[in-house]
């Protein structure tokens, strides 16, 4: 199986606060001129920011490769260059993606949404800024009634109770 493209790509979908699961079951490319998988396994086009985040995810000479050539990556090269979570039979591909995003949906939304700010900062900041920046988000969970909730529910060993606020 070969990462494929979507038939669409959205150029803004790093900036969505929510957590977007991609899924992809057919042969495709990755490469040529126009193809960039973000962490969360999205695709951007060259000119609005590709070529500069690709080589940032899997180094300069595999951008150089890929972007110059158009050489296609299997889904097996995407996982070990990091530019997919994970690689699962065909079969169970729907059943996963459910399982991940009632994982992340039994989680507090605004954490979630802190999280996801705070890996995407990470990726276009240098450490000192992505660590502050963290700092700041961690401090202001203080702030937040699950954060609460989910410090009472480890205490008491139990599986805690998020209200989203």
């Amino acid at each position: 199986m070969k990462f494929r493209l979507p038939k669409f790509v959205p150029i803004v979908l790093t900036a969505l606060l929510m957590p977007i699961l991609a899924l992809a079951d057919e042969p495709g490319y990755v490469g040529g001129f126009e193809a960039l998988p973000l962490a969360e396994g999205l695709v951007e086009i060259t000119g609005a920011g590709g070529t500069q985040r690709l080589p940032r995810a899997i180094g300069k000479a595999k951008t150089m490769d890929l972007i110059l050539t158009g050489r296609m990556m299997d889904v097996e090269e995407a996982e070990r260059a990091g530019l997919v979570s994970r690689v699962v039979p065909l079969e169970s591909l729907l059943d996963e993606a459910l399982g991940v995003a009632a994982t992340i949906a039994a989680m507090s939304l605004p954490s979630v949404t802190m999280a996801k700010e705070a890996v995407n900062r990470a990726y276009e900041s240098t450490l000192r800024e992505g660590v502050l920046f963290e700092r700041r988000l961690f401090y202001s969970t203080f702030a937040l009634e699950d954060q609460k909730e989910g410090m009472a529910a480890f205490a008491a060993k139990r599986a805690p109770n998020f209200n989203n606020r």
